[in-house]
């Protein structure tokens, strides 16, 4: 699709789709690679202010209808930092509305190019900050959670029989408790690898103490000094699985204490009288964002790959031993150990 295909469209197009009053759109698009403002300043710069009404004016600020061969298109914002693309094929078109949707991000995208000095311009000095609320983030998820547990453990029941289940958005919020949970697995790895196998010249509550206190990467670190389970003295840092996990616990170390991040603090710019807030750059060396509004089920995956990656160059720097040992006791549920001489053995 060529920039010059794509036209001004009228809104009442939208009467040839419309069926007893409800809209059949046939695919909506909602891109990542450009933000509102781009898309806006791209769209009034070719075709003038905002042609459309026909839009939800609680959730957005503006809309384009516009129109190519193929199709025609719904452009608007949503809830300021994201923007959408419906597509209603025209007829006789045999693409598909996915296809045709993102031909259309293609145009858009090469036309933008155009303002991006602009736009960089404008966040260096920004009319304003929008910041996200760690408190409202955490408590929502603590409370969606929670509501879960109550449905899972009573389901409503309807007087047919039916079970209600009403778990519509909830996954982002088991997405944000599952990665901590991950993070915190770690933590009880390496617990479990103090107490089981901590030198017995070093069993004293002081040093207990000490221990407890240290970051999980510095725990990592000390482990084959204090333990007596490792074939090395050390655990090398330089490693892939010690650096990504080191990456991922410094950003566990920002969601579990809800630090007000950078990606948290998003800059607003308004331009005719439209407000438009600018995502923040949250990506991350490890593929994870380093703001946990955004978290998704591939992150969680990630989070989990990072991990255990961990846990398997901790568990291969063991000797032979003790690695057939802690194998074999560290997804027991209970671990029954006796005590000899102040020494503690697994039994």
């Amino acid at each position: 699709m060529k920039w010059n295909q794509i036209t001004l469209a009228g809104e009442n197009f939208i009467d040839e789709y419309s069926d007893g009053g409800a809209v059949k759109r046939n695919f909506v698009l909602k891109p990542t690679s450009l933000s509102p403002y781009q898309v806006y300043k791209t769209l009034k710069e070719e075709f003038g202010p905002p042609n459309s009404t026909m839009f939800d004016d609680i959730k957005s600020q503006w809309e384009y209808a516009l129109q190519s061969p193929e199709a025609y298109f719904e452009i608007y914002d949503w809830k300021v930092f994201t923007w959408s693309i419906g597509v209603y094929l025209k007829k006789g078109v045999t693409n598909s509305a996915e296809d045709v949707a993102n031909n259309f991000l293609k145009a858009i995208e090469k036309q933008a190019s155009k303002y991006n000095s602009e736009l960089k311009a404008k966040l260096k000095e920004p009319d304003g900050i929008v910041i996200e609320n760690p408190f409202r983030i955490y408590r929502e998820t603590a409370d969606s959670i929670f509501e879960l547990i109550i449905e899972l453990k009573e389901p409503k029941q309807h007087e047919d029989g039916r079970i209600e289940f009403g778990g519509w958005m909830k996954h982002y919020d088991l997405c944000r408790a599952a990665f901590i949970m991950y993070l915190s697995s770690v933590e009880g790895f390496v617990n479990l690898i103090y107490e089981l196998y901590l030198r017995k010249e070093l069993r004293e509550r002081r040093i207990y103490d000490r221990i407890s206190r240290e970051q999980i990467d510095l725990k990592l670190r000390l482990a084959p000094v204090y333990c007596e389970c490792f074939k090395e003295d050390v655990l090398k840092p330089d490693t892939e699985a010690f650096k990504e996990f080191h990456s991922l616990a410094n950003l566990r170390n920002d969601f579990v204490h809800a630090n007000l991040t950078k990606p948290m603090m998003n800059p607003v710019i308004y331009e005719d009288d439209y407000e438009f807030i600018i995502d923040s750059d949250s990506n991350t060396s490890i593929a994870i964002p380093s703001n946990f509004r955004e978290f998704e089920s591939n992150h969680v995956q990630r989070a989990k790959e990072i991990t255990q990656n961990l846990i398997d160059y901790v568990i291969s720097s063991m000797a032979p031993r003790y690695r057939r040992e802690f194998e074999y006791v560290m997804d027991q549920e209970l671990i029954k150990v006796e005590y000899e001489d102040d020494q503690l053995y697994i039994s």
